[in-house]
């Protein structure tokens, strides 16, 4: 019911997270653009109707720039730098990006622009495009991840819904108002994005690095690291709430998998992408009455986001033109995500765009984000080769939490010496 590859690129992909040199320098104020000029923008082609919209509200303040949208496939997103000068990208992507020469530097056109609000942005996000040499892209959205319900198990089993602010007590409550096995109806399952072992042992204390801005060393034996994983696993060993593989084979025959079991209404909760809500990326859109909430909290509360952000190519002609179009962008609601800025969030144009539930949800989310270093990449591998692979012992129940985190920690102590 895993699948280690889609949890991989959301953590250090993922999962899974600037202003630029003015007529080949790298300072100096605008020129206003008075002569027509047309500038190519790339974005994921499912996003097409919402930037045509956009298009047309530009143009009515910069009637001289005219802007075409290149629709692309999201995945096909590598080669967009190379015919587009605007484009999004992550964290991640920027980090590559600007090494290889291949986005402008904004710093110097922020610095000069007297209308861009730094301190509007979400705390750390426009440092997570940036770093001691400038500012790579200007952050419009936020991705995090949020628990959804079905509506329809709750109110058959005249639960009350899930709510913004709700404690581990609360969801061990919930999943097991909801949860059938005669019916084959559990209260939680792992999304394959999810990575919830993870949610749970930070929110917890614990922690599976011992920095997430500049990790050094695993810690998969801190004893809140153990702790949160026991707690964890009980929702399936002594909850029953959450299917174990032997019970999913059963529940789910015909190699249906975690995405089919929400579908037919047979999970009660689970946590996804807010980008994701409806079955938004999935193959097949939800059935269900569906509800979304904050991620449910413990000693602490987090939820992990990615983020996006415009990039201007370094290749382009017409710098002065594509910032106007990312300034201007940058001020929107986004079409799916969270808005970057704090003003758009808490505005009555993103509520009426979300609705009020999803908006709620993003607040609540935000005020608790914690973004995944692009320099945690480098321990991917091994997480992936020693952390789950001891989730999946001991949900097998061939080992004990401690048992299997400990050995897991000496294996990735020996790997990350190679």
């Amino acid at each position: 019911m895993r699948t280690r590859t889609r949890r991989s690129k959301l953590l250090f992909a993922t999962a899974c997270l600037l202003t630029f040199a003015l007529c080949g320098c790298q300072g100096g104020a605008l020129e206003p653009t008075l002569e027509p000029v047309t500038i190519t923008f790339v974005h994921p082609s499912y996003d097409t109707e919402y930037y045509n919209a956009l298009v047309s509200e530009f143009n009515a303040s910069y009637p001289q720039i005219t802007v075409e949208l290149q629709p692309i496939q999201p995945r096909n997103n590598e080669s967009s730098i190379q015919t587009g000068d605007v484009f999004i990208a992550s964290p991640y992507a920027v980090t590559g990006l600007q090494e290889q020469g291949e986005i402008l530097n904004l710093s110097p056109i922020i610095e000069h622009d007297l209308s861009f609000d730094a301190s509007d942005f979400h705390p750390g996000l426009l440092e997570a495009f940036s770093n001691e040499d400038g500012v790579w892209a200007v952050p419009f959205g936020v991705d995090p991840l949020v628990m959804y319900y079905n509506k329809d198990l709750f109110d058959n089993a005249g639960a009350t819904y899930p709510w913004n602010g709700w404690a581990w007590e609360d969801f061990l409550d919930a999943a097991l108002a909801v949860t059938n096995l005669e019916t084959n109806t559990f209260g939680y399952i792992s999304t394959p994005d999810s990575a919830d072992p993870l949610l749970f042992i930070y929110q917890h204390g614990g922690r599976v690095v011992d920095d997430l801005e500049e990790p050094t060393c695993t810690t998969f034996d801190d004893p809140l690291t153990i702790e949160a994983v026991e707690w964890y696993a009980d929702l399936a060993l002594d909850h029953n709430v959450i299917p174990t593989a032997e019970q999913a084979r059963q529940a789910f025959p015909g190699g249906r998998g975690v995405s089919e079991a929400i579908r037919f209404g047979r999970i009660g909760m689970w946590v996804e992408s807010l980008s994701e809500r409806g079955g938004g990326d999935w193959r097949r859109r939800w059935d269900m009455e569906w509800g979304v909430v904050g991620l449910p909290r413990d000693l602490q509360p987090i939820t992990l986001i990615g983020a996006q952000g415009y990039s201007i190519s370094a290749h382009t002609q017409q710098r002065e033109a594509c910032w106007r179009w990312v300034s201007f962008l940058s001020q929107q609601p986004p079409s799916r995500l969270a808005p970057a800025r704090k003003s758009i969030l808490e505005s009555d144009a993103y509520e009426q765009k979300a609705g009020k539930e999803v908006a709620a949800a993003a607040r609540d989310s935000l005020g608790n984000a914690v973004m995944i270093s692009p320099r945690l990449a480098t321990f991917s591998e091994v997480i992936e080769e020693t952390f789950f692979p001891a989730i999946d012992a001991i949900l097998e129940e061939s080992a004990t939490p401690e048992e299997a985190l400990t050995a897991a920690q000496g294996e990735a102590e020996y790997l990350l010496e190679q």
